[in-house]
C-alpha cells in the first residue's frame, strides 16, 4: 500500500504505465538519438526481463515515433550493423553483460555505437568486466542505471514477479530459507520495488508487519516466513538509500520521506484466497478463461446478413467502460450497464430514431445533420456497450448454470462460522 504526502513533485495525473513509458522514451530513447542526424534510425536490444518490462508499457508505435526501427533479443544471433547506433536495455545479470561484451569483440563489433541502460543497479563485478573491454568503451555513448524493472499491470497496479509460478514456492516453501532461490527471489523483489520508487521519484517511510517470536508447535519454516515483510523492508531501505546517494548530484531523488509504504503478507488475511471474487474483472478471468488470453476477449456476433462473425477486443484501460466496471460487483455492474444502455438510447437521437422503427415525423433537418455527425461516435459507444452487455449476460448465465451463488454463500458462511463441513460436503456432492 502506498500513500503520498507531498504534491509538488508527485505525478498525480499520470498512471504507472504512463510514468514508465515517459521514462523509457525520454531518459533512454530520446537521450540516445538526440545527437543522431534526423534521417538516422536506431535499434533496441533487450533481454528476457526487459522485454516484459517494455511490452507492459510500450507499443511498437511508441518506439517507431522515436526512430527505433527494430527491437531484438540479446540472446539471439543478430545481423551486424556496423554503421548503426544501438540502444541496449538489459538487466544487470552476468548472462546479459556477457552477451553485451560479445557484441563488441575487438575484431568484429556488431555496432558503431552503443547506449547501454540497465534495468536495475549494476553489480561492481559486472562493471569491472565492462571496464576491461576497450572496444566497447571506445564505442560507448551512454552507460546508465535506469532503475526500471517492475511490470505495470495497469495505471495503478504492478507486479515484481512477472509470470513466474515458482515465486510463491521460492519465498514461502518449507525449505525456502535454506535455498539459493529464496535469496535470489528476495533480491529481485527488492530491486523491482526500488525501481517503482525511482520512477515515481518518491522516498517512502517503510512500515511493515513484525514477525512473531517462534512458538512451540509452529510448522517447519514458520518463523522464517513471518519475517519476510521485515526482511524486504530492511533490504528495500538499504537499496533506496544507496540509490539516493548515487542520484544526489542531479537532484532526481528526494532527500526526505515523501510517502508511506506498508509491507504486509498473506498472513494478515489468510481467508481471502479461499473465497471467490464476484467483481466484474475477476469473474471475466475466472469464468471466461477459454475465450480470454492475454487480456484479449474473443467472441462471435450475428451480422445483418444472417452469418456469424468472430471478433477480438482488448479488455484494458483504453476502454472507459471496462475501467468503470472492472472492480464492481457483478450485480452492480449488470445494473449499471442496463442504466447506461437505457440512457444512451434516450439521449442519442440516432438510437431514439432506431427505437421508433423509422418514424421520421419528429426529425427535422437539424436533427438529421446531428445524427450524421454523431454516427461514428454512436457506433463506437454502442459497440462498447453491447460488448459489455454481452459479457455480463454470459457471466450471469454461467454463474446460474454452475450454481455459483450457492457456492458463494457457502464460502461466506464457512468463513464467518455459520456453516459446517457437512454442509460443504453436501453441496459439493450435489454438484
Amino acid at each position: 500500500a502506498l500513500k503520498g504526502r507531498r504534491g509538488g513533485r508527485r505525478r498525480e495525473t499520470m498512471g504507472l504505465r504512463e510514468v514508465a513509458r515517459e521514462r523509457l522514451v525520454a531518459e533512454m530513447v530520446e537521450s540516445s538519438v538526440k545527437d543522431l542526424p534526423d534521417n538516422e534510425w536506431t535499434l533496441l536490444v533487450v533481454d528476457e526481463t526487459t522485454t516484459k518490462v517494455l511490452s507492459s508499457v510500450c507499443s511498437v508505435s511508441h518506439l517507431v515515433e522515436k526512430r527505433v526501427s527494430l527491437v531484438e533479443n540479446i540472446q539471439k544471433k543478430r545481423q551486424p550493423l556496423p554503421n548503426m547506433t544501438v540502444i541496449y536495455f538489459i538487466s544487470p545479470t552476468q548472462g546479459s553483460v556477457s552477451r553485451l561484451l560479445a557484441d563488441f569483440q575487438a575484431k568484429n563489433p556488431l555496432y558503431k555505437r552503443a547506449c547501454v541502460f540497465f534495468s536495475s543497479q549494476l553489480p561492481k563485478q559486472e562493471l569491472e568486466r565492462i571496464k576491461q573491454s576497450p572496444t566497447l568503451l571506445s564505442r560507448l555513448g551512454a552507460l546508465k542505471e535506469l532503475n526500471l524493472e517492475f511490470l505495470a499491470i495497469d495505471s495503478r497496479g504492478f507486479t515484481t514477479a512477472g509470470a513466474r509460478e515458482e515465486t510463491l514456492k521460492d519465498v514461502f516453501g518449507e525449505d525456502a530459507n535454506s535455498s539459493g532461490s529464496y535469496e535470489r527471489e528476495m533480491d529481485l523483489i527488492v530491486r523491482r520495488l526500488a525501481s517503482v520508487f525511482a520512477s515515481l521519484k518518491e522516498m517512502p517511510a517503510i512500515r511493515f508487519r513484525m514477525g512473531k517470536p517462534p512458538q512451540e508447535g509452529d510448522p517447519v519454516g514458520a518463523s522464517e516466513r513471518q519475517l519476510i515483510s521485515q526482511r524486504i523492508a530492511v533490504a528495500l531501505h538499504a537499496e533506496l538509500t544507496d540509490m539516493r546517494q548515487k542520484m544526489a548530484a542531479d537532484d532526481s531523488f528526494p532527500n526526505t520521506e515523501t510517502c508511506d509504504l506498508v509491507i504486509v503478507d498473506r498472513g494478515m488475511d489468510p481467508v481471502a484466497p479461499f473465497m471467490h471474487e464476484w467483481t466484474y474483472e475477476c469473474m471475466c478471468f475466472d469464468l471466461l478463461d477459454d475465450v480470454i488470453e492475454n487480456n484479449i476477449f474473443k467472441y462471435t456476433i450475428d451480422t445483418n446478413k444472417g452469418s456469424e462473425e468472430e471478433r477480438e477486443v482488448v479488455l484494458g484501460e483504453q476502454d472507459p467502460i471496462w475501467v468503470e466496471l472492472r472492480h464492481k460487483h457483478i450485480a452492480e455492474a449488470s445494473l449499471l450497464l442496463n442504466d447506461k444502455m437505457n440512457y444512451f438510447k434516450s439521449a442519442n437521437k440516432l438510437a431514439k430514431h432506431k427505437a421508433n422503427q423509422g418514424n421520421q415525423d419528429d426529425i427535422d433537418t437539424g436533427d438529421l445533420k446531428q445524427m450524421v455527425e454523431s454516427l461514428p461516435q454512436y457506433r463506437e459507444q454502442l459497440k462498447r456497450l453491447s460488448l459489455h452487455v454481452h459479457i455480463a449476460t454470459k457471466l450471469n448465465t454461467l454463474a446460474k448454470q454452475m450454481g455459483l451463488h450457492e457456492i458463494g454463500k457457502l464460502e461466506q458462511d464457512l468463513v464467518y462460522g455459520n456453516a459446517t463441513s457437512k454442509e460443504g460436503i453436501k453441496l459439493l456432492g450435489a454438484r
